[in-house]
């Protein structure tokens, strides 16, 4: 019998384990047999066996958790309320506002490295990528002390500088000093920033949920970035009901004016409730009229309703903001083949890759809007593009599964099912794939000329013959 996760993120109503309530170096623990004991696996359902993953040298970081630390860089009162104050303007959309008083403290040196990372978040959301780059390569040389969640950011700056290289450079140095790390050193900012980092590399959900996220809320229950981060976690493994359930905790802690915490309401609640989900949507809107992943979801979902126009429209709007968004010219790579312009395609792909050119969120992107209007063979060419910028991403391997299992290529699409099922334990569309695959693998073959029936095997015996003669 294959051994399977459990559907979704959701806890078991076993209790989670106590962590010891120590502080050890990651060299210490990941030389430690602690990492591979059942007691640290939380919980047998969902969670893979046989120790800690190969990918990671880093997860020996999790026990340090246990007591989660303060945050580098911390201030005065009065500077901490400005911040706050920036920070506000940057959600409600005012991110010229926003980046002038970060770049007024960054000049002025203020000792706080949240006001680069701040301005280093405004110059991306902006698409000012080499200002970013600037910005970031400044700050790094200062802040060398307690800056795990700016070195992260500084991955993200290279890339949209088309410096892959440097990029590369800086996640051995970031994955070497988590290494070196001590928990006393890392604050609630650092920890998300790493669980968040931990995600993308395809670590343990499960785990990356309840010893970084959930221990971080534990620690400080008004940290909102926590739960954000924990409902785009559970929204990317598709347990929509654990993401609205975090979502609507979050929108305590934040009184309801994050934009984001409105968006991702509207994603949990897009397959179940559309009408809700629309609300949601229009709530992170009118927070925010400039929020770039919310403006980015009206265009999906008029393209999805055939009103194209309507579609630019929105894209128009990202692009006001930012004229390089990668994503925006994606979807105009999308309108463009639906029209049938071939060359006007091609052009508006290059323009989505001319900041980052292996962007494996571009043609996954593109392919995965082209299969939704049953362009499958066009899609599955889109994902096998995006694979080779990223060989191992789960989500582009399931694309490319469903896309063949579509156009009758069975024997790859489920094996690259079944890879994802291994690879991502907490993907509950691939666990309910592979679910019906074993129902139907008994089904009884039932052939006429060209026609060929799947049927429960008794049902095939009663009147099999006569679906055949239909």
């Amino acid at each position: 019998m294959r051994e399977r996760a459990s559907r979704g993120l959701r806890r078991s109503s076993e209790a989670c384990c106590e962590c010891p309530r120590v502080l050890l170096s990651p060299r210490v623990l990941l030389s430690s047999r602690v990492l591979l004991s059942s007691r640290v696996l939380l919980s047998s359902r969902g969670l893979r066996t046989g120790g800690a993953s190969s990918r990671s040298i880093a997860f020996g970081i999790l026990l340090m958790l246990a007591m989660v630390g303060g945050s580098a860089g911390l201030t005065s009162p009065v500077a901490a309320a400005d911040l706050r104050t920036a920070q506000a303007l940057l959600r409600a959309g005012d991110y010229d506002a926003c980046r002038q008083v970060a770049a007024a403290e960054v000049e002025r040196g203020i000792w706080n490295v949240r006001w680069p990372m701040l301005l280093i978040e405004c110059q991306l959301l902006t698409g000012d990528y080499a200002e970013a780059k600037a910005t970031y390569e400044a700050a790094a040389k200062r802040f060398t002390f307690g800056s795990i969640g700016l070195q992260i950011q500084g991955i993200e700056v290279y890339r949209y500088n088309d410096q892959p290289e440097r990029a590369a450079e800086e996640q051995a140095r970031l994955e070497e000093r988590i290494g070196q790390a001590s928990g006393r050193f890392l604050g609630k900012e650092n920890l998300v920033a790493i669980g968040r980092y931990f995600v993308a590399r395809g670590e343990d959900a499960r785990k990356v949920l309840e010893l970084f996220y959930d221990r971080v809320i534990e620690a400080d229950a008004d940290f909102l970035d926590a739960y954000i981060a924990s409902a785009e976690l559970a929204l990317a493994k598709h347990d929509f009901q654990l993401a609205a359930e975090t979502v609507e905790r979050g929108k305590r802690v934040a009184d309801g004016e994050d934009p984001e915490l409105f968006y991702l309401e509207s994603l949990a609640w897009e397959a179940s409730d559309p009408e809700r989900s629309e609300v949601a949507l229009g709530k992170a809107l009118e927070i925010n009229p400039r929020h770039l992943p919310s403006l980015l979801q009206r265009a999906d979902r008029a393209i999805d309703a055939e009103q194209y126009e309507a579609a630019e429209d929105w894209l128009q709007k990202v692009l006001e903001v930012n004229l390089h968004h990668p994503l925006a010219w994606a979807y105009h790579a999308v309108l463009a083949h639906l029209r049938g312009e071939e060359g006007i395609e091609m052009l508006m792909r290059a323009a989505a890759l001319s900041v980052y050119a292996n962007n494996p969120e571009v043609d996954y992107l593109i392919g995965k809007k082209l299969s939704q209007k049953y362009r499958f063979a066009e899609g599955a060419a889109y994902q096998r593009r995006a694979l080779t910028f990223a060989p191992a991403a789960t989500k582009i391997r399931f694309q490319l599964a469903q896309d063949l299992l579509r156009l009758g290529n069975e024997e790859e699409g489920w094996e690259l099912v079944r890879w994802t099922q291994r690879d991502d334990p907490y993907n509950v569309v691939a666990f309910n794939l592979l679910e019906l695959f074993d129902r139907v693998s008994e089904f009884t073959l039932l052939e006429r000329d060209q026609l060929i029936v799947k049927m429960d095997p008794q049902e095939a015996r009663i009147y099999g013959e006569r679906v055949l003669e239909l």
